[in-house]
């Protein structure tokens, strides 16, 4: 038993010192006041820190439930729209996504796209993806001409557009 003591000792004896130096840092009559002062700053300046951040993931996570809701609900929602308007919101989307979108023709039929014309075989995916996902889309056709490389097909020369440059 007195042997399990003694490390208890050295340890509270090293515990004892390290108070007694804090105690003398910050009560020392020249310096502690301005001692003291700073760790109270540094400690009020972390509190601002940590509720700045604690304000921005909370804001964060409600714009994020709030547009998970609406996506959801813009998914389930079955809207019905004419083909004239369906052909020009699938145009829209894609154009975002496709280097050459005036290349690739767009038909709509009841609901059912059609896109035919040619493509580069690297963007097919994401075109079709893209144009699955358009409310009032029911069905996509792939009739596209798809290539390796624009080669000497006119319509995929050039950069295509200036956001892919």
């Amino acid at each position: 038993m007195k042997e399990t003591s003694k490390p208890h000792g050295l340890r509270n004896l090293l515990i004892g010192a390290s108070l007694g130096v804090a105690a003398m840092y910050f009560l020392d009559p020249t310096r502690g006041n301005q001692r003291r002062a700073v760790v109270r700053d540094k400690f009020i300046s972390m509190a601002k820190r940590i509720e700045r951040r604690r304000q921005k993931l909370s804001t964060d996570i409600k714009n994020r439930a709030i547009g998970t809701t609406k996506e959801v609900a813009r998914h389930l929602r079955t809207e019905h729209v004419d083909d004239a308007t369906l052909a020009q919101r699938v145009r829209s989307e894609f154009g975002r996504k496709v280097r050459h979108a005036r290349a690739v023709k767009v038909e709509v039929r009841d609901g059912v796209v059609t896109l035919s014309g040619p493509i580069l075989k690297y963007e097919v995916r994401q075109l079709l993806r893209c144009v699955e996902n358009v409310p009032g889309v029911q069905a996509v056709e792939d009739q596209l001409d798809k290539y390796d490389s624009a080669g000497d097909i006119s319509s995929l020369q050039g950069k295509g557009a200036d956001y892919f440059q």
